[in-house]
């Protein structure tokens, strides 16, 4: 084999791979499974797409979850905002110095 061809074969190798490299210098707990997915269906390029998204994305449970926890607390925090303020307008005692706004929105 030529010089050329053989450089070509570890370019083609590389790129194939790609997925693999990705997956394993960030560390993903599914190295084996996206490894095993490129080799099987790398060929096509939908396989190979989908195989790099996996590698650069697999911790999505982790940020879906982050994210339904901050939801949660913003929420939970306007609630209490809200609850606290109620109950400073009903005592009768402070109701000269915290305005009483009617609100619409609980």
């Amino acid at each position: 084999m030529s010089v050329f061809l053989v450089n070509l074969l570890i370019a083609v190798a590389t790129i194939y791979f790609l997925p693999l490299t990705v997956a394993i210098k960030k560390r993903s707990p599914d190295v084996m499974k996206i490894g095993l997915f490129n080799l099987l269906f790398g060929w096509s390029v939908v396989g190979w797409v989908a195989a790099l998204l996996w590698a650069r994305h697999w911790n999505t449970r982790g940020l879906v979850s982050r994210a339904a926890r901050k939801s949660r607390r913003s929420t939970v925090k306007s609630a209490m905002s809200s609850i606290v303020t109620r109950a400073k307008c009903r005592d009768s005692s402070r109701a000269a110095i915290v305005p009483c706004y009617a609100s619409s929105n609980l």
